[in-house]
């Protein structure tokens, strides 16, 4: 009897254990739910690749909830998978043709591809759910914005902004498009009216920011912004924005300050160590920049941004090969980071590599066409190869940025005299020595 009474609580009590640990008798939505709160709580920590699988953990128990597709595709846009993101997005859609946030965001999916007329497909199954919700309105605002038709892009945001009163983003979007128009007076206003929506959003006071840069108005742009860091001080990438305006008006003081605060707060911030490394080395600063760069190095040994400054710093004491490792590691890296290239050149350029030294450059010029140390580069390997006419060009484009630009003038000076335009190439030496009156051109 005693041992029957034992073998009859053992599988209860392991029953009980089964049922706990496999769910049985939990409802699939309850599993699901369980999943989709883990996910939230690691979003809220910033963990977005564990939320990622939590998500995938929910979709598993629930594979046809349109809701938890959408949240997850919408996590892997945000992270930069666009393709998956998509596949998501529209399983939720198919699953529930009435999820219209599903449907708009295909729909901004395929304007941001360049699809236009499928874009308009997903605008017009929006119409048949909804012809009058928020992200129709918005959805036919983006169109009419791509198609230059910027009364009806207002007209329809000022609808969306109607059915959600409490949300900024059409006032921003609507400044946006008075800005392009040339009507700033209505921008800021646009602008204003955004951030009495929503003063803790910082959408709009960085775009008033970037309206008031713009025009002049370094001092109110810069209050702007202080304005926005204030009302969200948890927002790191506000404080990068306010990094980006001090490093453009050249008030490294501050700038310094920005990141150093930074790093007061958190630490193990590697952006910030990035960006006063990049101040270092722009003050050339050896001893701060190798310091920093050490910092970056010893915490992510792989880090691309920490391997272009270690290049940088190579480069300075002329060690060329552990240079050219560098900046070779950095393009693989980072191919499309011309100054990653631009370096790479000059270290190939320093060994008399000129064929590779030429590609190099070449790739810098067309990733940042603006940027002149590439053509200038240029400039002086097609003259050291004796090709004058192309030297020429070069030095054309980096004076035709740099007036002044005393190197250009001189290889565009000596270019002409190999050709035998000796009076172009005297105006040009002349002109180099206005730029410097210390030459002795």
């Amino acid at each position: 009897m005693k041992k029957w009474f034992i073998l009859v609580f053992l599988v209860i009590f392991m029953g009980g254990g089964i049922a706990y640990y496999f769910d049985v008798g939990v409802s699939t939505q309850t599993k699901r739910e369980r999943f989709v709160a883990k996910a939230k709580a690691f979003l809220v920590a910033k963990k977005d690749n564990e939320a990622v699988i939590e998500y995938k953990n929910a979709l598993k128990v629930d594979p046809a909830h349109a809701e938890t597709h959408y949240s997850l595709g919408m996590l892997l846009l945000k992270k930069g998978d666009v393709r998956a993101a998509y596949g998501e997005i529209l399983r939720a859609a198919d699953l529930d043709p009435k999820l219209v946030k599903a449907r708009y965001q295909l729909g901004v999916l395929h304007l941001m591809s360049g699809d236009l007329k499928r874009t308009k497909e997903e605008f017009a199954k929006l119409q048949q759910v909804d012809k009058d919700s928020y992200e129709t309105r918005y959805l036919a605002a983006q169109i009419a914005a791509v198609e230059k038709q910027p009364e009806k892009a207002i007209e329809e945001l000022q609808e969306a902004q109607k059915k959600q009163p409490g949300n900024s983003q059409p006032l921003v979007d609507i400044g946006r498009v008075q800005t392009s128009q040339g009507d700033i007076k209505a921008a800021e206003q646009s602008y204003r009216k955004a951030i009495s929506v929503e003063p803790k959003l910082p959408a709009a006071r960085i775009a008033l920011a970037q309206l008031m840069f713009a025009n002049g108005q370094q001092d109110k742009a810069e209050e702007e912004l202080l304005a926005a860091t204030k009302a969200d001080p948890e927002n790191e990438e506000l404080l990068h924005i306010l990094g980006s305006f001090y490093s453009r008006t050249r008030k490294q003081d501050e700038f310094e300050k920005l990141y150093q605060d930074l790093l007061k707060k958190k630490p193990d911030s590697l952006i910030a160590r990035k960006r006063l490394a990049e101040l270092a080395l722009a003050n050339n600063d050896v001893k701060k920049a190798k310091e920093y760069v050490e910092q970056i190095l010893k915490a992510a040994p792989e880090d691309v941004d920490g391997k272009y400054f270690r290049g940088r710093l190579y480069l300075a004491d002329r060690d060329i090969p552990k240079a050219a490792e560098d900046f070779a590691q950095v393009t693989r890296g980072a191919s499309r980071f011309a100054p990653g290239f631009y370096f790479l050149g000059q270290t190939q350029m320093a060994q008399n590599k000129l064929l590779e030294a030429k590609t190099s450059m070449t790739r810098a010029s067309e990733l940042q066409p603006g940027w002149y140390l590439p053509h200038l580069g240029l400039a002086q390997l097609h003259f050291a190869s004796g090709n004058n006419d192309l030297s020429l060009d070069e030095a054309s484009k980096v004076l035709a940025v740099q007036p002044t630009n005393e190197t250009a003038l001189m290889i565009g000076g000596a270019a002409r005299a190999k050709k035998g335009e000796t009076d172009k190439a005297l105006e040009l030496f002349k002109r180099a020595q206005q730029a410097n009156p210390k030459s002795t051109a």
